[in-house]
């Protein structure tokens, strides 16, 4: 009985616990329904929310699929200098950017010239003598700038540019009209001071004071522009905010790329042991218009050394010009330009029709020369120019048949698509006299097509 007792006891006691803890989860029970209900509402309005951003997110993933998001396209004139280049392989330590252009030329010639990409001058006519046409691209360039370091106060910057015109055909040859070699534009230093700087290498021949607009690679030479490109020292200085000087010293040449007329196989130029200098003098003044009016005067001198029979007796020959220059802006979208000159011996300066020394009468050949230019801006895009040059030597320092005069008429227009793409085309009429012999003829006629970068 006893047992039956604690028995009863125990299950009494078990129904008391059972009572105790079931009595409060019923309680809890009813007082979270309503708050499951209301977690159970935000939880359906939160996966509505998610199904509605699931299905913008899939209409975004089909339009970028179909068509892809607009870039920032960038001022392709605009050179921005770069630390570190990106290219694999290219390192500088110092800022460097690249530039150039690519550039189609079509050309057509109703004469002979004396270079068939290169229209200096006109052949003497002849029963065979025809029209020709061609292309060539090999006056695409390309170049680099570069930021170097300062020193001793003053800023060192470089370029080097190249073009692929290192071969071109000769009445003699053509292999080099359908070749591409690579050659040397600009290649130099600038050192940068300020008031003064110090350049050394190759660049611009600094007796050159302005340049033509033209289609053409020949930039009027040998049609009354000297200079081209040569190794130099230079040095200039700003005197004022109107007035700079030049001065530098020039690698000498005989002829335009050398000469050896005595054949002792050296540079006539070179035998010569003497420098080529030369100088200019640049002035500003007002105009009709916020642009100043640019003023130049600049010379050139060197020398020859040739040593014809009998052997031993060498004699020197000086090569000389001087060159006047100004650039009038005449309205806002109108500027007159003009360049003219007077020497002697300037085969090697692009002058006198290719001609320097007259071996049968032992003396250098005197010429005068100079072109003038109208450069009208029509529209943003479009911009017309109109010239007239003339490279006229000395008629009693030539011999039989040597070049007279050469004379040209030239019109061409640009058009720019946008800052990279240009479209020009060019008529240039060419006269040249021969001595004892009648004049030839060129109508030259060309299309470039000019994509920069």
């Amino acid at each position: 009985m006893k047992n039956t007792a604690n028995l009863n006891k125990m299950v009494l006691g078990l129904i008391l616990v059972c009572m105790l803890f079931f009595a409060p989860l019923q309680s809890i029970q009813a007082a979270t329904d309503e708050e499951i209900a209301e977690l159970r509402e935000m939880v359906q309005a939160l996966a509505g929310e998610v199904a509605s951003l699931k299905q913008q997110l899939a209409e975004k993933e089909a339009k970028r699929d179909v068509t892809p998001p607009p870039s920032q396209e960038k001022d392709p004139t605009v050179r921005q200098p770069v630390a570190k280049p990106s290219i694999a392989g290219v390192s500088s330590k110092y800022g460097l950017s690249f530039y150039g252009y690519f550039k189609l030329d079509t050309l057509y010639d109703s004469g002979l010239m004396s270079h068939q990409e290169i229209p200096y001058w006109v052949r003497p006519e002849t029963p065979t003598n025809g029209g020709s046409f061609d292309m060539t691209a090999k006056e695409t360039r390309l170049g680099m700038n570069f930021a170097g370091p300062t020193v001793s106060g003053g800023k060192i910057t470089g370029k080097l540019e190249t073009d692929f015109y290192g071969n071109v055909n000769t009445p003699t040859s053509v292999s080099g009209n359908h070749s591409f070699s690579l050659r040397s534009r600009h290649a130099y230093l600038n050192w940068d001071f300020g008031d003064w700087s110090i350049l050394a290498g190759k660049t611009w021949e600094p007796y050159i004071i302005e340049i033509p607009q033209t289609l053409n690679f020949g930039y009027y030479n040998f049609m009354g522009q000297l200079g081209l490109r040569k190794t130099q020292l230079r040095f200039s200085k700003k005197a004022s905010d109107n007035l700079e000087l030049i001065g530098a010293i020039l690698e000498p040449v005989g002829g335009v790329h050398g000469a050896d007329i005595d054949g002792d196989l050296q540079d006539d130029a070179v035998d010569a042991e003497f420098p080529v200098f030369s100088g200019k003098l640049l002035y500003k003044i007002p105009s009709l218009t916020e642009k100043p009016a640019n003023l130049g005067l600049a010379f050139v001198y060197g020398r020859e050394n040739i040593d014809l029979p009998p052997v031993g007796s060498p004699k020197e020959y000086d090569a000389w010009a001087i060159i006047g220059a100004f650039s009038i802006p005449l309205t806002d979208r109108a500027t007159w330009k003009t360049s003219f000159y007077t020497g002697s011996n300037l085969d090697g300066y692009w002058g006198n029709i290719g001609q320097g020394i007259n071996l049968a009468l032992r003396r250098e050949i005197d010429g005068v020369g100079g072109w003038t230019q109208l450069q009208l801006k029509a529209t943003e895009a479009l911009s017309f120019n109109i010239g007239y040059s003339i490279d006229n030597p000395d008629d009693e320092d030539l011999s039989f048949g040597g070049r007279t005069f050469n004379e040209a008429y030239l019109i061409n227009y640009y058009y720019s698509f946008n800052p990279s793409v240009l479209w020009g085309m060019e008529y240039l009429r060419q006269e040249t006299g021969y001595k004892g012999s009648v004049k030839a003829q060129n109508d030259h006629i060309q299309s470039s097509l000019i994509f920069k970068f």
